[in-house]
Order: C-alpha cells, then structure tokens, then sequence
C-alpha cells in the first residue's frame, strides 16, 4: 500500500502517484471554482472503473469525479478540459496496467497521531465505493460473491454510518476485523478484478455500453418518488 503524503519520497512514487500530482498542479487554479474528489478518492474510483473488462466509456464515469450526478465543470479553456481528462484517462490506464502486471498498489493518505504514522483508508474507499455504485451496483446486488470480495472496502469508507445499521454483534464482528480489512484492501481490488475479467454475463456488458436515451440513473426517479432513477422505477432495469 502505498502513502500519498509529505513523508514519501519523490523517487519512491508510483506512475500514478505522479500522475495525480500531475492532476493537482492543471485543477489547482480552478479550485475555487471546482469540486472534485481528493486524490486518494479518485484513485479509489478510477480503480473501481478500471477493473472493468468492458471499456466504461469516459462520459460515464467522467461525472462522478466531480460529485455525483454533476457535469464535467467548466474550466478555464478547452485546452484546460482536455489536460484534465487526459490525466485521468491515463491514471485509469496505469491503474489498469498494475492489475495486470500484478503489481496494483492502492494510494492512501497518512495521519500523524502522537508521533506515529496512521493509515488513513477511509477517502480511498469511499472513492471505490462510489464508483461501485455508479457502476456495478445491480451485479452486486444479485451476487454474494461479489458482496464478499468488497464488503471489507464498504465497511472501512465509513464505518460510523454503517455500524448505525447493524445490530451490535455485527458491529464488534466488524471492529475486530478493521485491521484485517485494511490489510486485505489490495486483495479485495484483485478479487473483484479477476471477476470481472472473466466471463461476463450480457446484462453486465450491456450496463458498459453507450448510455441509451432512458433517464440518467443517478438522477432523481421521474416518477417524483425522490429516490434515483436506479434505486426506483429503473430499479430491474
């Protein structure tokens, strides 16, 4: 697991390390009129969409950088769009590549507590979950394997909101499991990764394919229900 802080040599980043940092020096003059997700949350997400064997077309996953259901925001010039969606086309191909190769690594962020230095998982999670979410949600849902291979990932992007929901067995179950699942992040990612590279079922292709001209399923459901499309009317679809 690699580190993405001050403590970390330069020489010792990955590509994508640098390919993020890359990433913060284009939007770093738009900030103030942007907002994207961390870094560390973004190479969750472009993991996530990376492990895909269908190519997911940018202009679905592009939106969930910048929050959920939004655009691509409007920078300064075109050139400046397209710097920043060529960086991130290439940290999802270099993520693509370390599955691969074997040689994944997720990127998260270190705390100083006390004087030591403490894994700080949870925006890198929360970064894939999302991801999971925008798109694998309804495979997930009708797949208990799949359930297992991210269940740690899920617990760790935010674990006070999920434990609100368990009854208390389950909770201190999870709390005793919390430094394995930090371990076993990087072997939850190939476990997902190699699932979805063998053979794909139609209905998951076809969620990959070019979106047609139904309602966007992050959207609220047209039926006024207040609830996404994808959690409503375009629930079975």
């Amino acid at each position: 697991m690699n580190f993405d802080s001050n403590y970390e040599n330069e020489v010792d980043k990955t590509e994508v390390e640098k390919l993020l940092d890359e990433l913060d020096v284009i939007l770093d003059p738009e900030s103030a009129k942007i907002d994207t997700m961390s870094d560390t949350a973004i190479h969750g997400y472009l993991t996530a969409v990376a492990c895909a064997k269908i190519e997911i077309p940018l202009e679905r996953w592009l939106p969930g950088i910048f929050g959920e259901g939004k655009e691509m925001p409007q920078l300064s010039s075109s050139s400046l769009t397209s710097a920043v969606t060529d960086v991130l086309e290439r940290i999802k191909s270099a993520i693509r590549a370390e599955l691969e190769h074997g040689d994944y690594v997720a990127v998260v962020d270190i705390d100083e507590q006390n004087g030591d230095l403490v894994e700080d998982v949870a925006d890198w999670c929360r970064g894939f979950f999302i991801g999971i979410e925008d798109h694998y949600a309804e495979a997930i849902e009708n797949n208990d394997a799949l359930w297992e291979f991210i269940e740690p990932i899920v617990y760790l992007s935010d674990p006070e909101e999920i434990e609100k929901e368990l009854p208390e067995s389950d909770v201190a179950e999870l709390r005793e499991q919390k430094s394995n699942f930090i371990d076993e992040i990087e072997e939850c990612v190939f476990d997902f990764y190699e699932f979805w590279n063998g053979p794909l079922v139609p209905s998951v292709v076809d969620a990959f394919s070019a979106p047609d001209d139904g309602p966007d399923r992050n959207a609220p459901c047209p039926c006024g229900s207040g609830k996404k499309y994808k959690r409503c009317c375009g629930r079975n679809l």
